[in-house]
């Protein structure tokens, strides 16, 4: 068997050296372009191969002490950091009651527009009895009123179609 001489000046092509590292000639390229790998400089597809095996070995070691997870895994831990400040902050608003639940809030102003809206129909007969109106002129402002709220009623069911 020949013997094979190792020094620090000696060269190996993309395919030896992705076979050595068990990986694709494609992933070679993809490592030197990202900077993992270093080609000889004016020597397309030609490595310093102790130079290059310390730095694969280097980047597996840090690889595999949960160092250095890529961009995608430092990008979603820093999304799910922010998500979670967001819940907390949202948490402590409601603690302190600066927060309140929308449905809470929804069934808030359903009764608040329920008490308007009785009081808002029952002024016609009040100014009727209080200027003694015909039944005809309570009447109109009766249709008034209530063609009133039915365009307030129907604008804002038009509004939250548009809003959601």
């Amino acid at each position: 068997m020949a013997e094979i001489k190792l020094d620090a000046d000696s060269v190996i092509g993309t395919t030896s050296l992705a076979f050595l590292f068990d990986v694709s000639p494609q992933k070679i390229r993809q490592m030197t372009l990202a900077g993992s790998l270093t080609q000889i400089v004016g020597r397309r597809g030609k490595y310093l191969l102790l130079t290059n095996v310390k730095k694969y070995h280097a980047q597996l070691r840090t690889a595999a002490a949960g160092r250095d997870f890529g961009e995608d895994m430092k990008a979603a831990r820093l999304q799910k950091a922010k998500a979670e400040a967001v819940k907390a902050t949202i948490q402590v608003g409601v603690m302190k009651g600066d927060l309140i639940p929308a449905s809470e809030i929804e069934g808030r102003w359903t009764s608040a527009a329920r008490v308007l809206r009785s009081a808002i129909l029952a002024l016609p007969s009040r100014i009727a009895n209080h200027l003694n109106l015909s039944n005809e002129d309570k009447s109109y402002i009766t249709e008034e009123i209530e063609g009133a709220l039915s365009d307030l009623a129907d604008n804002g069911s038009k509004q939250t179609e548009t809003t959601t």
